[in-house]
């Protein structure tokens, strides 16, 4: 099984700290669609809404069980997968240089970033980790 998720903890009991985190994270995501993507395109346009809007809402405006959206680290999933016997395996060395060709290829490709987490690959912008990307097995 392959998992994409966010890579940042926005599920934080203190308003505060949850704020910041939210905002620091869709600074980033924000920054970059601005970079690559034009204002007028639709998929941006669908990520806006669909993603980062709704994103915002439900972790600053509820809380707890109230909360529609909840991202967690990997360490959590982690924990949560091997609790129903799932083992975390490494993205095969093909999907590893595929990612790395294609954030060569694309135009700003050098303002992403790419790194491992244990063995899962996480993918950044200018250094703020956005999205990682794990492979799972049923033990």
């Amino acid at each position: 099984m392959i998992v994409t998720e966010v890579e940042e903890n926005h599920n934080l009991p203190s308003f505060i700290n949850r704020f910041t985190k939210v905002l620091f994270y869709y600074s980033a995501m924000f920054d970059c669609l601005d970079t690559c993507m034009d204002r007028n395109d639709t998929n941006r346009m669908l990520v806006e809404d669909n993603f980062c809007s709704l994103g915002i809402r439900c972790m600053i405006a509820t809380e707890g069980s109230e909360s529609m959206v909840m991202n967690v680290g990997i360490d959590v999933w982690r924990s949560f997968f091997k609790r129903f016997g799932f083992e975390e395996t490494e993205l095969s060395q093909q999907s590893l240089d595929q990612a790395n060709l294609v954030v060569k290829q694309v135009a700003y490709g050098s303002c992403f970033t790419l790194g491992m987490n244990g063995k899962a690959l996480t993918v950044g912008w200018r250094g703020a980790p956005l999205f990682y990307v794990s492979a799972w097995k049923l033990n």
